[in-house]
């Protein structure tokens, strides 16, 4: 399947996402998303930035699981914020957890 049929499928699939066990069971396992890491990284982030509850943990996820490495890791503390919105805990959890992992040597 090519990246953009695949994003169709997850333009569907996110937002109906009820729960973090869906949430990150799901995220971890799209390792087709090294293929093309730029586009992905872009999908990731674009799910951050609208804001909902479950988006913004998949794209938090979305990264912890496939871009903490050297290529992306200033991206990461350039852009990863707390949101001081309703999803602060959606928010802070993965996002701890990507600064914590960024500590560790691959």
């Amino acid at each position: 399947m090519d990246c953009e049929r695949r994003r169709q499928w997850l333009d569907l699939f996110v937002p109906v996402i009820d729960n973090w066990a869906v949430c990150d069971s799901c995220c971890i396992t799209y390792k087709w998303m090294r293929s093309k890491p730029e586009y992905w990284w872009e999908y990731a982030w674009n799910w951050i930035l609208a804001d909902t509850e479950y988006g913004i943990r998949f794209g938090l996820i979305v990264i912890l699981g496939h871009f903490v490495d050297a290529a992306h890791i200033d991206k990461i503390f350039t852009n990863v914020r707390i949101s001081e919105g309703n999803a602060k805990f959606i928010w802070t959890l993965p996002s701890g957890s990507i600064f914590g992992d960024s500590q560790c040597p691959n």
